[in-house]
C-alpha cells in the first residue's frame, strides 16, 4: 500500500515538473526560442564540419541538414552540395551549387560555386523545357 501511494506521488510530481517546464518554455518570449534553434543549427553544422572531416559523409550530410532545416544558411547549402559530390551523388550536388547561383555571395563564394558547376556539369545531364503556356 504504501509502495502505491509513493508511485502515485512520484507520477504527480513527474506530471508537475513538466507542466512548469511546458509553460515556462511557452512563456519565454520568441526571440529566446529563435535564438535557441539557432544555437542547435550552429551546434549541428560543427558537429557535420567535424564528421566531415573525419571522412564520415553520411553522418555529415545527416547534420548539414538538420542545421539548413533550422536555420537555412547558405554556407550550410555549399557544404551540403560539396558532401553531396563527395559520396557520388552528383546529380544532387549540382542542384545545390546551382541554388547557391541565386544567393547573394561574395566574390571568392560566387568563384568557388561557379567553380563546383563547371566541373560537375561533365557528369550530370542537363535538360532545358520549354512549355506553352509557360509553367504548363
Amino acid at each position: 500500500m504504501h509502495s502505491r501511494g509513493w508511485r502515485a506521488a512520484q507520477a504527480l510530481w513527474g506530471l508537475s515538473v513538466f507542466a512548469v517546464v511546458a509553460l515556462t518554455t511557452l512563456a519565454l518570449p520568441r526571440s529566446a526560442r529563435a535564438d535557441d534553434t539557432a544555437d542547435e543549427a550552429e551546434f549541428r553544422f560543427r558537429h557535420g564540419a567535424e564528421l566531415y572531416g573525419k571522412r564520415d559523409y553520411q553522418g555529415a550530410l545527416s547534420e548539414f541538414f538538420t542545421s539548413n532545416r533550422l536555420v537555412h544558411n547558405r554556407n550550410v547549402i555549399f557544404n551540403i552540395a560539396r558532401t553531396l559530390e563527395q559520396i557520388g551523388r552528383v546529380n544532387e550536388a549540382y542542384r545545390y551549387y546551382a541554388g547557391l547561383v541565386e544567393e547573394q555571395l561574395g566574390p571568392e563564394d560566387r568563384s568557388d560555386v561557379d567553380a563546383s558547376l563547371k566541373r560537375l556539369s561533365a557528369k550530370v545531364a542537363l535538360v532545358r523545357v520549354h512549355t506553352t503556356p509557360p509553367g504548363a
